[in-house]
């Protein structure tokens, strides 16, 4: 008989109340400031919801002796790439990204960093299994993205009445991502 027991349970599936089965790593730049509480330049996100961003070419038609040919154009990136993710009391992602777009776009002085500093030449989203461990490498693979930077994070609804989480959607720009196929 199948033991259905919490331990059992538990044991198979790690922590049950994770809500995150994808985790981003952001390389942050060398520039942002010393930030509190964050003493790794990887920025790890532990995403509760994710898409995947899309990809498509556009077709170049050639007319060559009443033949229509077809040939792969310019490639296109779906932007930005929107990951929600929770956060407790001590904001350490909300705080990396803050700092992040002050070095964007500085509220104070109105001047921003050059593109080439102020990007995160690392960012990597991998699936991790349910004990939290990484497979990305020997089952899935990695999805790379290349030069990234955080365009917008959306507003926060908090509310003392309400019984859910802190949930932050982050939209990232990015120039182009590849999949990284799973090591052999």
């Amino acid at each position: 008989m199948a033991d259905f027991s919490i331990g059992s349970v538990g044991e198979q599936l790690g922590d049950v109340q994770r809500t995150y089965t994808w985790e981003l790593r952001l390389k942050l730049p060398s520039i942002i400031p010393n930030i509190e509480d964050i003493t790794e330049d990887i920025l790890r996100i532990h995403c509760r919801s994710v898409v995947i961003p899309g990809r498509s070419q556009d077709v170049i038609t050639s007319n060559y002796m009443g033949m229509e040919q077809f040939f792969p154009g310019r490639m296109h990136f779906t932007n930005p790439f929107n990951i929600t993710f929770e956060e407790f009391s001590e904001r350490k992602v909300a705080k990396a990204l803050y700092s992040w777009q002050q070095l964007l776009m500085s509220i104070r002085t109105g001047s921003g960093t050059f593109k080439a500093n102020a990007v995160s030449h690392q960012c990597q989203l991998q699936l991790l299994d349910y004990q939290g461990a990484e497979i990305a490498q020997s089952k899935f693979g990695l999805i790379q993205i290349n030069n990234a930077w955080p365009e917008s994070v959306a507003e926060v609804p908090l509310s003392y009445a309400e019984s859910n989480s802190i949930q932050y959607t982050l939209a990232l720009r990015y120039d182009t991502w590849e999949y990284l196929p799973k090591s052999l």
